[in-house]
């Protein structure tokens, strides 16, 4: 009876030891997803991306705010999923400030591209006019 009843408080010990472990494991996991979210949107914010995808920028800075209170609240699950979604927030930022500089060069090479034409007509034409003087 003695052994049964130790192992019965053995075992019921092991398991609550094994659930505090995995709660202080999630807290830790949580923490260090908004950690990293919210290092993305501090770097991210020192692009153009504030003019260009400000949205985008607020969407990540309210889902670090409720990942911050849902792992102050203990529901680190949802605290980390609010973290994910801040990080593709800063990351669909970053991507549209890389889309407008992508665009932006393109304009450039068109502008580039037909003032070279351009050039190429004008000097074309002048070695025409030249020939038939």
């Amino acid at each position: 009876m003695k052994t049964e009843n130790l192992r019965f408080k053995l075992a019921a010990l092991t398991v609550f030891g094994a659930v505090a472990f995995a709660g202080c494991a999630l807290k830790r996991t949580a923490t260090e997803h908004i950690s990293n979210a919210d290092i993305a949107l501090r770097e991210t914010q020192k692009t153009e991306a504030p003019q260009l995808a400000s949205l985008e920028i607020h969407q990540a800075q309210d889902k670090i705010e409720l990942a911050k209170k849902a792992r102050d609240d203990g529901d680190y699950k949802e605290s980390i999923a609010f973290s994910e979604e801040a990080l593709l927030n800063t990351q669909l930022a970053d991507a549209k400030v890389s889309c407008a500089k992508a665009e932006t060069n393109a304009e450039e090479s068109r502008r580039s591209t037909d003032t070279l034409r351009n050039e190429t007509r004008r000097n074309r034409n002048a070695r025409q006019n030249q020939t038939k003087e």
